[in-house]
């Protein structure tokens, strides 16, 4: 039969929720260092630091469509030459003159 010792106990489960909490901070900040998986205001400072002001998170936006449309905008220099290469693709007979 195993005694209980909860002063043994205390010394040992202080420690280990600390060094718990710190892996959990350091889980999500690890998280956070990719598009794909960053959340909340994370969101926010990629898509600042990616395009400044010009693509900012809509109220109530939910983390997926912002990380979506982050995504969609990511490659694409000019918004004018996105919707002219959109417009190519769907009329082919214009298409040679782009």
């Amino acid at each position: 039969m195993v005694q209980a010792s909860p002063n043994f106990d205390a010394t040992l489960q202080g420690p280990a929720w600390a060094l718990s909490s710190i892996y959990a901070q350091i889980t999500y900040a690890a998280l956070q260092t990719r598009i794909a998986t960053a959340t909340d205001g994370y969101l926010d400072l990629i898509s600042n630091d990616f395009f400044g002001t010009s693509l900012p998170r809509l109220t109530n936006e939910p983390d997926g469509d912002f990380r979506a449309r982050i995504l969609a905008n990511l490659f694409v220099k000019d918004r004018r030459a996105r919707t002219c290469r959109r417009s190519s693709r769907l009329s082919p007979a214009h298409a040679g003159h782009l």
